[in-house]
């Protein structure tokens, strides 16, 4: 599930919270905190994600950088 759709979807309940009498209202809060917690994780994972990426560029250049010595017999 995309990060955009999880913010669409996670918009979209707690206008439905705000706007409508729900009978089963601590129900749907809970589903809606549970939401909100995945998106946060993801969030999370995303910003690690992007700290550690120039750990990966580094290595690729490295790779790329030091060609493999070939010793002819």
């Amino acid at each position: 599930m995309g990060l955009e759709f999880m913010v669409s979807d996670l918009q979209t309940q707690l206008e439905q919270v705000f706007k409508k009498n729900l009978t089963n209202k601590e129900c749907f809060v809970s589903e809606i905190i549970q939401e909100v917690l995945s998106l946060y994780a993801a969030i999370r994972f995303l910003a690690e994600v992007r700290s550690n990426q120039h750990i990966l560029d580094n290595t690729v250049k490295q790779s790329f950088n030091h060609p493999l010595k070939l010793k002819a017999k």
